[in-house]
């Protein structure tokens, strides 16, 4: 046992199986291993539960603890907000990284990354960064994106925080919400 895990990973999702099975690929591939999934599933199907039964060894023997993957089904559907704040709940870790379904990390630093931003500034609250935004091209929409690092046939660019962001985001942080750039 190593004590609380740092990173709790929540992903509340709608159906979407072959999304989140992109996205546990992804936390795969991360060279950072102190941390957990959480699963919550709102969909009205088992498909999403079969990609969590087919991913939750890997992620146990990637973390080396046992209790490192949580899947947890709804019983009733609780709708966006509140299959979120059921994924919350569940976290242990220090920090909490919201993913959805359609979200994953680009680089296998991605998580390691995040982690040493926090760690350098022990006063932040929130670390965010820029984003590769891709709109999926045929049946990338549909697969599972083996090649994470090369970009789609469909549209894809890069998006990052410009000084004018960043001045509005010091006088309120709200506008991360407005403007999708949590999560992203």
């Amino acid at each position: 046992m190593r004590g609380k895990t740092k990173v709790s990973i929540c992903i509340p999702c709608y159906q979407q199986a072959m999304d989140v099975r992109r996205l546990l690929d992804s936390i795969l591939q991360q060279d950072y291993t102190d941390f957990e999934v959480i699963l919550t599933d709102d969909s009205g199907d088992d498909e999403v539960e079969r990609v969590a039964a087919d991913y939750r060894d890997r992620i146990v023997a990637k973390t080396g603890e046992e209790t490192s993957f949580f899947y947890q089904r709804n019983p009733v559907r609780l709708g966006h907000v509140r299959n979120w704040n059921a994924a919350l709940q569940k976290a242990e870790g220090e920090y909490i990284k919201i993913m959805f379904s359609d979200d994953w990390f680009t680089f296998p630093t991605s998580l390691s990354t995040f982690v040493r931003m926090l760690k350098e500034h022990p006063d932040a609250v929130l670390s965010f960064s820029g984003s590769r935004q891709s709109i999926l091209a045929g049946e990338d929409s549909q697969n599972n994106l083996k090649h994470l690092n090369r970009k789609s046939e469909g549209k894809s660019w890069d998006r990052a925080a410009d000084e004018a962001f960043l001045t509005a985001l010091r006088k309120d942080f709200r506008i991360l919400f407005q403007s999708d750039q949590i999560g992203a």
